[in-house]
């Protein structure tokens, strides 16, 4: 997959985020060839995507099971995803029941779409119960607009769904500063 060159092309346009993403600059640095493997206990790519109906003007967020708060659609990379992006909008398939058909992809590159338009590093707690030690997920995020607002959850990965209000969306702590970036690409 395509991580070194995204993270280049990413980097190129936000290098204010290099520090931030230190620690996946170095597992690069270090040939890690398993940077997609959620076997990989340092830190690994996962990805996401952040829905946003601009009629509406609303962000689809999923309320997670096991975490118990609103979250933006995704998961790991799978071994028969051929990309990181083609990991996202399966996840979004399967989190939402929302497909490609109904998505419009709103890309940081027009001629490159498999850069995301954020990158974030964040530690993931030890779960005994999958016997995972605490990790970093770096997770690979997309945009896309939509007019749907028929959503089907998967209730095996969560317990509800809602469609938020911009001001709520970009004055929460935790999406303010992809809010901005968002707000760049609508």
């Amino acid at each position: 997959m395509q991580v070194s060159d995204s993270v280049t092309k990413y980097l190129k346009r936000y290098p204010d985020d290099e520090s931030h993403l230190r620690l996946l600059s170095q597992q690069l640095q270090q040939g890690d060839e398993q940077l997609t493997s959620r076997k990989n206990f340092v830190g690994h790519v996962t990805a996401s995507a952040f829905i946003v109906n601009p009629a509406t003007k609303q962000v689809l967020l999923l309320q997670h099971k096991a975490l118990g708060t609103l979250l933006q659609p995704g998961g790991h990379v799978e071994p028969a995803d051929k990309t990181i992006l083609a990991a996202a909008e399966r996840e979004v398939m399967e989190e939402t029941g929302l497909d490609r058909s109904q998505l419009q992809l709103r890309s940081l590159y027009a001629d490159n779409p498999q850069v995301p338009f954020d990158i974030d590093t964040h530690v993931i707690p030890e779960n005994p119960k999958k016997g995972e030690p605490g990790h970093y997920h770096h997770d690979f995020r997309y945009l896309f607009v939509t007019k749907e607002r028929d959503v089907t959850i998967d209730p095996d990965e969560s317990s509800g769904f809602a469609w938020v209000g911009w001001e709520t969306f970009r004055t929460s702590p935790r999406f303010e500063s992809v809010a901005i970036k968002i707000d760049s690409l609508l």
